[in-house]
């Protein structure tokens, strides 16, 4: 690399330092593509409204990792559930570090044919497609469970 501290320097500062919000209908397909050259999709808040959606969604939370079966690529996420009205993207989200240093805090890994939770103690093989399948028995489960200990 030929560049010097001062052109690295310029380029950082010239690099946009705001996340971009964009508003989707979910009802069409969806694309992530970033509107500049070079950009990465680090993230997605999702707004769910109705009853108890922070109770139903609380389980998924924690880092997953998926492989795409094509590439061998691994994606890093990491579900954060909160209960507020509005809620802050962290600072750091763009950054590796924001997943945590190892794989032992990683809850969920995803691959073509495999699935495998550490929290709800699922390994199994799946079809495509049925990862919902997989995880809707198991969080409706915790949900009476949550909503049981709360009446009673």
């Amino acid at each position: 690399d030929d560049e010097t501290g001062d052109e690295r320097k310029e380029k950082y500062e010239e690099a946009r330092q705001e996340y971009e919000e964009r508003h989707y209908d979910f009802s069409s397909k969806v694309t992530t593509t970033p509107k500049r050259k070079n950009e990465l999709l680090c993230g997605a808040v999702i707004y769910l409204k109705g009853p108890a959606c922070a109770v139903y969604c609380r389980p998924e939370e924690g880092r997953q990792q998926w492989e795409d079966a094509q590439s061998n690529q691994k994606r890093n996420y990491k579900v954060i559930v909160s209960s507020g009205d509005e809620w802050q993207i962290p600072d750091g989200i763009h950054r590796k570090t924001f997943f945590g240093p190892s794989q032992a805090d990683v809850r969920r890994f995803v691959k073509a044919a495999e699935f495998k939770d550490r929290n709800y103690k699922i390994e199994r093989k799946i079809i495509k497609g049925d990862l919902v399948g997989q995880i809707v028995p198991v969080l409706d489960k915790r949900f009476d469970e949550s909503i049981d200990k709360a009446l009673f």
